[in-house]
Order: C-alpha cells, then sequence, then structure tokens
C-alpha cells in the first residue's frame, strides 16, 4: 500500500488535480499564443506607423521644397519683403520635417542626404538675406541651386518607399516566425497533454482496477490473497472494506465446510444401516422374498447408493474448497485412470443398454491422481445418468499440444448453449432431467471444474457430433510440487 502522504484525500480530488495539471499546458499556449500575438501586433503598430511617417515626411518634405521655391522665385522677381516671411515659415518646417525623419529608420547614406539637403537650403537662404538685391541676375543664379534640393528630396522620397517595403517584409517575416512557433508549441503540446493524460488516467485507473480485480476474485470463491487498495484515502478504506469481507467469507466457508462435513457424516450412518439391510434382504437372511419383495428391495439398495454418491460429492465438494492444500502431485497414467474409472461404471453401463466407446492412448502428467479420478468419474457419471436406455457414451484420452485431453460425450439430449456457462456452478441444475430416480445435487461439474482450474487446466462444454453433451478438459503435463 502506497504511503497517504502521496495520494490526496479522495478520487474526487486526484481527479481534480489530474484536470488542473492537463490544463496547465493548455492555459500557458493559450497565454503564450496571445502574448506573441499582442507583441506582433504592437511591431505591426510601430512598423506601419515609422513606414506613414517616412512615406508622409519625405512627400511633405519634397512639397516644401516646390513651396519654397516658388516663394524665392516671386521674391526675386516682386521684391517684396512679405514673401521673405513666407519664406521662412516653410524653412522652419523644413528642418522640422527633416528633424522628423531623422528619427526614422534611415540608413547612413540617406541621413548624409538630409543634412547635404539643409546644407543647401542654408546656402539659398544666406543668398536671400545677405547676398545681391532680390532682382539682381546673380540671385536669380543662387535660386537655380534649387534643383539641387529637388534631387536631394527626390532621393529622400525614394529612400521612404524603402523603409516601407522593408518594414512591410519585416512584419511578414514577423507574422510567419510566430505562425512557425506557434504550430511548433502546438506539436509539443500534444505529446505532453498525452503523457499528462496517460499518467493521470492510470493513477485514476489502478485503485479502481484493483477493486475490480479484488471483487472478481471474490465472486469466483479465490478468498486466499488479501486485499490491497492504493491510492487516494477513500478508496483505501474501500479496499480495507473488501479485505474485512474477505476473512469474513473465508471464515464463513471454513464454517460452511464444517456444516457439510457434519451433515454428510450423519446422513452416511442411517444410509449405511439402510443399504446393508437392502443387502440382507436380497441375500435372503430374513427369509425367501419374492419377485415383488425382492425388486423393491434392490430400489431401496440402488438409490441409497446413488444418495451416498451424492452425500460423497458434498464432501469432496467442501474439501476440494481447501484447492492445493493437501494435494499430492506425481506422475499420473491418466489412461489407467480412466480404464479404472469405466470399469466402476459397467454396472450401470449394462443396466441401461449403454455402447460405451473408449479411445484411451497411453499420456503421462503430472497431478493428484485421486482428483483426476474425481473428475473422469463425475464427468462419465453425468453421460451415464443423462444418456438415455440404448444410447451411446464415449471416452477419450490422449496427448495435445502442451499437455493431456480428456473428452467424454453423451447422446442424451445435451446442455442448451444459455446454460453451458453456469453447469459449473455448484448447486446449478438445469432444466433437461436425468434418467435417474433420484435428482443430482449439482456438485458434479463444479468439482470438475475446481480439480481441473486447481491444475491450471480447463474444462468446456459444447454440443456432441450426435447432439449430446461433450466435455473436453486440457491439463497441463507438468504441475510443480506443493510447496
Amino acid at each position: 500500500m502506497r504511503p497517504r502522504g502521496r495520494w490526496p484525500g479522495s478520487f474526487l480530488k486526484l481527479l481534480w488535480i489530474g484536470f488542473v495539471c492537463v490544463s496547465i499546458p493548455l492555459g500557458a499556449a493559450v497565454w503564450n499564443a496571445g502574448r506573441f500575438v499582442e507583441r506582433l501586433a504592437d511591431d505591426s503598430g510601430a512598423a506601419l506607423d515609422r513606414a506613414t511617417r517616412a512615406a508622409s515626411g519625405s512627400r511633405r518634405l519634397a512639397d516644401l521644397v516646390v513651396s519654397m521655391e516658388r516663394k524665392a522665385r516671386q521674391l526675386h522677381v516682386l521684391g517684396d519683403p512679405s514673401l521673405l516671411e513666407d519664406y521662412r515659415e516653410r524653412r522652419s518646417a523644413l528642418r522640422g520635417t527633416v528633424l522628423g525623419l531623422y528619427q526614422l529608420p534611415f540608413d547612413t547614406e540617406h541621413r548624409q542626404t538630409l543634412s547635404s539637403l539643409v546644407e543647401e537650403e542654408d546656402r539659398i537662404y544666406r543668398a536671400l538675406t545677405e547676398g545681391p538685391p532680390p532682382r539682381s541676375d546673380a540671385l536669380g543664379r543662387t535660386l537655380d541651386r534649387f534643383s539641387e534640393l529637388h534631387a536631394l528630396a527626390s532621393r529622400i522620397v525614394t529612400a521612404a518607399d524603402r523603409i516601407a517595403r522593408a518594414e512591410a517584409e519585416a512584419t511578414r517575416s514577423a507574422a510567419a516566425r510566430t505562425r512557425h512557433w506557434m504550430l511548433w508549441q502546438a506539436l509539443a503540446l500534444v505529446p505532453i497533454t498525452f503523457l499528462l493524460t496517460a499518467l493521470f488516467t492510470r493513477l485514476l485507473a489502478r485503485p479502481v482496477r484493483q477493486i475490480d480485480q479484488a471483487i472478481r476474485r471474490l465472486g469466483e470463491g479465490r478468498f486466499d490473497p488479501p486485499i490491497r487498495v492504493g491510492g487516494p484515502r477513500d478508496l483505501v478504506v474501500l479496499g480495507e472494506r473488501l479485505d474485512w469481507l474477505r476473512q469474513r467469507l473465508v471464515e464463513l466457508e471454513g464454517e460452511k465446510a464444517k456444516f457439510l462435513a457434519h451433515v454428510s457424516h450423519e446422513l452416511k450412518t442411517p444410509l449405511t444401516a439402510i443399504r446393508e439391510g437392502a443387502d440382507l434382504l436380497l441375500e435372503g437372511v430374513a427369509g425367501r422374498l419374492g419377485p415383488g419383495q425382492a425388486e423393491v428391495a434392490r430400489i431401496v439398495r440402488d438409490n441409497t447408493l446413488e444418495l451416498q454418491g451424492l452425500i460423497e460429492n458434498l464432501l469432496q465438494y467442501s474439501m476440494g474448497r481447501a484447492r492445493r492444500d493437501g494435494r499430492t502431485v506425481r506422475p499420473v497414467a491418466l489412461h489407467r485412470i480412466a480404464r479404472h474409472v469405466i470399469a466402476d461404471h459397467q454396472a450401470a453401463v449394462l443396466a441401461k443398454g449403454i455402447q460405451l466407446e473408449e479411445r484411451l492412448e497411453e499420456i503421462e502428467i503430472r497431478g493428484d491422481p485421486a482428483r483426476f479420478r474425481a473428475v473422469v468419474d463425475n464427468l462419465l457419471s453425468n453421460a451415464v445418468k443423462f444418456t438415455p436406455h440404448g444410447g451411446t457414451v464415449r471416452v477419450a484420452v490422449g496427448p495435445t499440444a502442451g499437455g493431456a485431453k480428456i473428452v467424454v460425450e453423451d447422446s442424451g439430449p445435451g446442455i442448451p448453449p444459455e446454460e453451458r456457462e453456469r453447469v459449473f456452478e455448484p448447486f446449478y441444475q438445469g432444466r433437461i432431467p436425468s434418467q435417474g430416480a433420484v435428482r443430482g445435487s449439482g456438485l458434479g461439474l463444479a468439482i470438475v471444474a475446481e480439480y481441473v482450474r486447481d491444475h491450471g487446466g480447463t474444462v468446456a462444454v459444447d454440443e456432441a457430433d450426435r447432439g449430446g453433451g461433450r466435455f473436453t478438459v486440457t491439463l497441463p503435463t507438468g504441475q510443480e510440487e506443493t510447496p
């Protein structure tokens, strides 16, 4: 029995723990998936923002250069000082736009392009404010430098487009990496969940299986092994209750055996007196009997013999419950035992005009000869009992794969399929009546099944070729000595 400290207090708690443990990987996977999706959404939003800022900033930069050139040329033509103020406003907006573009992921070359654009614009501005008069040809030649500003702004626009495409590609790559990671996480989660499920299924099923096996052993009448159930405390207590029930059944089994032995012994004494009295009457000790009187005495004697056989079956069954206790294991010539049993039944066979067919091949196995004899005797007496006058009984003994086989079949009414699994139960009597005057006790086949099972063999019943019953006993050739 496992230490109690390793198990929860109840089966329900163990079930809940198993549910939680199996749910933890699933919950962790869902949480990780949510976290990665959230990160992907944040990164995608930031990339989109950078791409948008780069596109709008570069285009604003180009627009400002165009607007500044227009104001500068109007100043050159008109000489209006207010136009210089408009130029200064656009110049300030240009510098703010350049500062904003500096914060974006431009490479070194394009950052140098931004610096060159600012420097070139500074030269133009100094020429407007400190150079030749507004309407002079020298200022006009200076303003021609705006073409250089347009080229620089165009390069920035092209670079901004590349940044937008790079951000989009990075977003797609991040989405693909997230998808692959989530796929591998799911693939890894399947075996983990399976292993946890299998572990807790085993932990939950083991005590239930132990209880089921214990109940089966009790149902089969195997009371020797103690019942031990591990697991949660409530199932351990249930196992202790079952073991208490096993002990009570052992006590009741012993009391039943004693009761059967006492009853059988008390019944055998008056039956012996009745049988001996009938034998004396038939022998004419009390005077010569008439034909009718002799027939009555013969009926009394035959029925007392049959009743004595039933009582001996009771004793055999009660003693046989000890299973291997007291068993003598030695080499046994099974064909010889079968021949002796057939000889013992010759009188009953002749009285009913039964044709007895035998096929006895030499075969030697290890086991208890008394119990083998009881197996063959019960099967043969059962066949003779149910076979009608003039019927046929077959007995076959011989080797089979890995052991020996005993087959007894008759031409009687047979056993219905629905009763074939129950005929080996103690005291069970089927619906087919026997041909004798005394109904059997229902212990003969139970004794057969008990003794065959004790030797590690099997017994089965089916329909014979001529419609009667056929019992097949299969026994292993070797049996270990009882310690």
